[in-house]
C-alpha cells in the first residue's frame, strides 16, 4: 500500500525515487533540495533535519510544529532542536510563524515557481529533467492502459463471436 513520500508525506505528482522492497518513496524534490541544518529567527539554535524520528521506539512522543502547530508525523521527515524539543515540518522550518496559519493553502505551482528563480542553470535543468521524466513516465502509463484496454476488448469479440 502506498502512502506518499517517506519525506513530506505528500502523493507524488512526478518522478519518484522508489524501492519496492522497502516500501519507500521519495520526491525527486525531496531528496535534492532540504539543507542538513536551517536557522530560524524565532529560534536561537540551529534545527538539524531528521530522516528517523529523533526518540526510541519505546518512547510515546508527540512533536507540535512550532510553526503551524500542527502534529509532527513520526514516520516522516523533520527539523528538529533536541536541546529545546523545538520541532517543524520540512515545509514550515523555512516560514515565518506568522504566516504558518495558510500553509495548507498555498499553491504548490506558487512555490515552484520561487523555487525555480532561486536555482542555478544546473539545478534549473535538473528540475526541467525531473519534470519531463515524470511527464513521460505519465505518457508510457497512459500508452500501456491504453493497449491493455485494446488487447482486453479485442479478446472479449474474440470470445464473444467464435
Amino acid at each position: 500500500m502506498y502512502f506518499g513520500c517517506n519525506a513530506c508525506g505528500e502523493e507524488p505528482k512526478s518522478f519518484v525515487y522508489e524501492c519496492l522492497k522497502c516500501n519507500f518513496s521519495l520526491h525527486a524534490k525531496c531528496a535534492t533540495s532540504w539543507p542538513e541544518t536551517v536557522t530560524r529567527e524565532d529560534h536561537q539554535h540551529s534545527l538539524a533535519i531528521q530522516y528517523q524520528w529523533p526518540f526510541s521506539s519505546d518512547e510515546y512522543v508527540n512533536i507540535f510544529c512550532e510553526v503551524c502547530c500542527g502534529l509532527c508525523n513520526d514516520s516522516k521527515w523533520l527539523y528538529y532542536c533536541g536541546e529545546c524539543k523545538f520541532g517543524t515540518h520540512l515545509k514550515c522550518a523555512t516560514v515565518k510563524k506568522e504566516d504558518g496559519s495558510n500553509l495548507e493553502n498555498e499553491e504548490e505551482e506558487e512555490e515552484e515557481e520561487e523555487d525555480y528563480e532561486n536555482m542555478s542553470d544546473e539545478q534549473k535543468l535538473l528540475m526541467l529533467t525531473i519534470k519531463a521524466q515524470g511527464q513521460q513516465a505519465r505518457l508510457n502509463f497512459q500508452t500501456q492502459m491504453a493497449y491493455m484496454n485494446a488487447q482486453t476488448m479485442a479478446n472479449m469479440f474474440r470470445h464473444r463471436y467464435y
